[in-house]
């Protein structure tokens, strides 16, 4: 089976609000998909780009994956799914983590049994999100190692555990007693930091949601067939 097509390059954003109730106010349900406007004017993009974006309040923190759909004068219409996001905003607002997540997309060999190409999708200091991948085992041990080379990051990631699986996606632990592993796995969230450190961050914008209820926001534009996807 041919490995996953190179990663492409993505818009790293980041959008801080107050408290939930203005995110709510933010997403707008069409066609069972999310669309939320990004104000930034001289940020260079165009329809279908990729886009990887954190909304956050002061306590908790989602990431999200989509693509541009439209652009204005002011800003970026972006689009995500609407299914899972919906309900954690509803059910419980958005992610609460014992370690901070940086997303990643980068091409990785998995190798336990076999070895199986797939995607780092965000690591953390403990461990890393794994995407595309299949076959692996809860509390199997793996040896991850990167297939797109990152400045002062080895190739060789190291060890580390399988702690859950789903459909196509796995959670691993790096097995940080382990040197090498605890040093490749140290640089490879510097690395991560480094690119992130590099987004565009906005804030709610002053006076927007505020008693008169009005949006600081264009028209919503019509929605094709792409989809993004929610981390």
């Amino acid at each position: 089976m041919a490995p996953p097509a190179p990663a492409r390059r993505e818009l790293l954003l980041r959008h801080r609000f107050e408290s939930l109730a203005q995110v709510r106010e933010h997403l707008h349900v069409q066609d069972g998909r999310s669309l939320f406007y990004f104000r930034a004017a001289s940020l260079v993009a165009a329809g279908g780009d990729r886009v990887l974006m954190e909304i956050s309040t002061p306590e908790q923190q989602m990431l999200l994956r989509g693509s541009v759909v439209s652009r204005d004068m002011t800003g970026l219409w972006l689009e995500f799914p609407d299914g899972r996001l919906a309900r954690r905003l509803v059910d419980g607002g958005l992610a609460q983590r014992r370690q901070r997540r940086v997303p990643m997309d980068l091409l990785v060999e998995i190798k336990a049994c076999g070895s199986r190409v797939g995607r780092i999708l965000d690591v953390s200091m403990g461990g890393a999100r794994l995407g595309g991948v299949q076959g692996i085992a809860t509390g199997e041990e793996v040896e991850l190692r990167l297939l797109s080379a990152l400045p002062e990051v080895p190739m060789s990631i190291g060890r580390a555990e399988v702690m859950r699986t789903t459909a196509s996606e796995a959670a691993v632990r790096f097995v940080r007693s382990d040197p090498p592993t605890r040093v490749a796995a140290t640089r490879l969230l510097d690395a991560a930091q480094r690119a992130w450190a590099r987004s565009v961050e906005q804030p709610h914008a002053p006076g927007c949601c505020g008693k008169n209820g009005i949006l600081f926001e264009p028209p919503m534009p019509r929605l094709g067939s792409s989809r993004g996807s929610v981390l």
